[in-house]
């Protein structure tokens, strides 16, 4: 069974898949589709791409700075927003190291 936390980003509970071979914070379309409906704005830079943990090469929509709350406990978490991704949203090691 994989491992999931609730947060919140904004008002919204989120399940983020807890995964140790993420390096980076991550969400996916349905994520970034309930951010975007918010008004939430994605910063755009020169295209970039990852590769997934299955191997799929894929593109980086943008990245953007989200306050991700744990219970009583927010931190500021840039995050990749990768459509390919099936997951709302990821949480790499970068959030694990802030939390």
């Amino acid at each position: 069974e994989r491992p999931f936390l609730d947060v919140r980003i904004y008002g919204q509970v989120f399940k983020g898949l807890l995964d140790s071979g993420a390096s980076r914070t991550i969400l996916g379309y349905t994520g970034w589709d309930i951010l975007r409906r918010l008004g939430v704005a994605l910063s755009v830079g020169s295209s970039s791409s990852c590769t997934l943990a299955n191997g799929v090469k894929c593109t980086v929509l943008g990245s953007l700075t989200l306050p991700i709350t744990v219970e009583s406990k927010t931190v500021l978490v840039d995050v990749l927003v990768i459509p390919e991704v099936s997951s709302p949203l990821i949480l790499g090691i970068d959030f694990w190291k802030l939390i």
